[in-house]
């Protein structure tokens, strides 16, 4: 895989429009393969996680835009899409419903896709001090996990082990 390069440097930053749709195409495949919701609260400019210069002039809405199927010609303009409420036949099984958003800790946590499990497939991570979305939650083996559907697919983050062991983070 090649690196993302500006046409040209500062101050100017111009990044050519190919750029910018094939760095929107790999968000979607990324957000798609990790089931991390694409938007701007989860995709971050370079910029916006450590002090640096990148991405110089890509315009990270524009990706964000283009990765949902959004034109080239559509004016970039910041959206708020709200999450839609659950629908009860999207709670796995022995789970309970519940909406609401866990805030981690100061530790990354992996998620998992399809089950509730350590050795399902893996999703990717929930930064320290990223917040979640959940539908419902669950005590499945050594954890309580919760859980939420993108797109087609049941994402689940083990939130505390048991028998010992508080929350890795907080619930509101």
């Amino acid at each position: 895989m090649g690196a993302n390069v500006n046409s040209t440097g500062a101050p100017s930053w111009s990044v050519d429009p190919r750029t910018v749709a094939n760095t929107a195409k790999l968000v979607r495949d990324i957000c798609d393969y990790y089931g991390i919701p694409c938007d701007r609260q989860h995709v971050l400019a370079h910029n916006e996680v450590t002090a640096t210069a990148c991405p110089g002039g890509l315009d990270v809405d524009e990706v964000v835009r283009l990765a949902n199927g959004g034109s080239a010609s559509t004016p970039t303009q910041k959206t708020v899409t709200p999450t839609p409420k659950p629908a009860a036949s999207n709670i796995p099984s022995g789970f309970t419903p519940e909406n609401g958003t866990f805030v981690n800790g100061d530790t990354q946590i992996m998620n998992r896709v399809g089950a509730p499990s350590t050795s399902a497939h893996q999703g990717g991570y929930l930064p320290a001090y990223g917040e979640w979305p959940y539908d419902s939650w669950a005590k499945v083996g050594n954890y309580t996990w919760i859980h939420h559907m993108w797109g087609n697919k049941h994402i689940f983050l083990p939130v505390r082990e048991w028998p010992s062991g508080t929350a890795w983070g907080t619930f509101k």
